[in-house]
């Protein structure tokens, strides 16, 4: 669980996070939306404490952000997924997603690509492991830091805008890609300012002006992942009818 207790946050004098109360329960899949400047980046970025907070408390999985002492552990069971990917441009996909493990938690190298290859597989681009980050496509360069979150095996996937620089066919995968990740028994909190992927969520925060202003179930939500199957299989039938009729490809 994560719970945010009267928190406060200012930038100067910006009242970034106005006295905000949110609890997310385990398993859940929550969007905090709103305008640009609205305070959902930052509030995300308290709860592994990118961000400190100035009063208040935020609770995950029974640790006090603010009082622990070992922010590592604490971050290890908090992938994050940013808009910009964060991919380091000098190291291949491969050394990307092991760089941590080895460095860090002093993991075998052959540990290490064994299980970077199987997140990889789980992404669905094993074949770009020896790629460099500029070879790939955005929704490629997506796939691979959505595997790098999950390095550590957390059980909490924090998202920041993570489908704005993508097309919305490419956006609808890696919603998708969540949903698969909620079915496991993830929490997973979505930042966005878009309707379209706020509509994939069980449960929509909306904030204004560091404020919440509402919090409400989604009674209407679009499941991202029946979408993607329902156009594979619409896919699938093409390409089958193209061959029955001798036809190589199906654009």
């Amino acid at each position: 669980m994560i719970e945010f207790r009267q928190v406060h946050k200012h930038f100067g004098a910006l009242h970034v996070l106005d006295d905000i109360s949110l609890r997310v329960a385990a398993g859940e899949v929550v969007v905090i939306c709103g305008p640009s400047g609205s305070g959902k980046s930052t509030l995300l970025r308290c709860i592994n404490r990118l961000e400190q907070i100035d009063s208040g408390e935020i609770v995950v999985d029974g640790i006090s952000v603010a009082g622990t002492r070992d922010i590592a552990r604490l971050r290890a069971e908090v992938g994050m997924v940013f808009q910009r990917f964060n991919l380091y441009p000098h190291l291949s996909v491969l050394d990307n997603l092991t760089l941590a493990p080895t460095k860090v938690r002093g993991l075998p190298k052959a540990k290490a690509v064994a299980a970077a290859m199987e997140l990889l597989g789980r992404v669905g681009i094993p074949e770009k492991a020896a790629a460099w980050p500029a070879q790939l496509s955005g929704g490629q360069q997506q796939r691979v830091a959505i595997a790098r979150s999950l390095v550590n095996n957390p059980y909490f996937m924090l998202t920041d805008e993570a489908t704005g620089n993508l097309d919305s066919v490419t956006s609808e995968e890696i919603l998708a890609m969540f949903e698969r990740l909620n079915d496991e028994g993830r929490t997973i909190i979505m930042v966005t300012h878009e309707d379209d992927v706020a509509a994939h969520a069980k449960r929509i925060v909306r904030l204004k002006d560091g404020m919440i202003q509402s919090d409400k179930l989604n009674e209407h939500r679009v499941s991202a992942l029946a979408r993607t199957k329902v156009h594979g299989a619409e896919l699938q039938a093409a390409e089958e009818a193209a061959a029955a009729m001798g036809v190589a490809e199906v654009a």
